[in-house]
């Protein structure tokens, strides 16, 4: 009976463990089952979830500090325009192949490991600073280098996102082209970056009820980060039921 109050408890005061906590738990029991090392994809699944609360939502102060990469959803849906962002969240959430291209690995990296804290971490799969393709069930979320090419049939199918991360010319940079002499500015968001996505889907407007609830929470800002953070636990625990 004590034993039982106890355990009573213990789910009260502390509830029950997050998915993400029960995967990391169950490779490491598998691990030891095994006598093995831990394999790379279950290392990268552990890694993952511990990276992912720190990842998801950060202050103001901390985007001032990068502004060469992302580092929060809020960050991301804000840099990118909200329909942009929910278009590759909505591809991820309904487990199409979300692929960044270009010369700024630095920008690719920081965008990837903020996108995995959308889903749980058991359903992510990360390769970053590619040379060639890797297919989608090797990698939803991958990270190409500027001149790698994509096959025909993946750049036409339903099931992929592209986003190419391209120098940004500004109006000031073409009329410099123009007339030379006239003095140049150059923009400072993103050091001159901008976004163009590729996608042979249409997506649709009634979207996902957990991508709908995050955009609400990311937009309304009088949520805190941590108000922020612990919202998007709990979609994601919802969504796993």
């Amino acid at each position: 009976m004590l034993y039982a109050r106890k355990r009573i408890r213990e789910h009260i005061v502390k509830a029950p463990p997050l998915d993400d906590d029960v995967v990391r738990a169950e490779i490491v029991a598998r691990t030891s089952r095994s006598n093995s090392i831990i394999s790379n994809e279950d290392a990268a699944l552990i890694e993952a979830a511990a990276e992912q609360n720190a990842l998801s939502v950060q202050s103001p102060k901390d985007i001032e500090q990068n502004e060469n990469c992302f580092v929060s959803l809020r960050h991301m849906r804000t840099t990118l325009m909200p329909p942009l962002f929910k278009a590759i969240a909505w591809h991820l959430l309904i487990g199409n192949q979300v692929v960044w291209r270009g010369q700024d690995q630095e920008v690719i990296t920081s965008a990837l490991h903020v996108l995995k804290s959308i889903i749980p971490v058991g359903c992510v799969k990360m390769v970053t600073n590619s040379n060639t393709y890797v297919d989608s069930y090797k990698a939803n979320l991958l990270g190409l280098k500027e001149n790698v090419s994509i096959p025909a049939h993946v750049r036409t199918s339903d099931f992929f996102i592209l986003i190419d991360v391209v120098p940004k010319i500004s109006t000031s940079q073409r009329l410099s082209q123009l007339y030379p002499a006239l003095p140049m500015y150059t923009s400072t968001a993103m050091h001159g970056i901008e976004f163009r996505m590729t996608s042979g889907c249409v997506i649709p407007e009634k979207m996902p009820t957990m991508l709908h609830k995050l955009e609400v929470a990311l937009a309304n800002d009088s949520l805190s980060d941590e108000v922020v953070e612990q919202c998007l636990i709990c979609l994601k625990q919802e969504w796993m039921k």
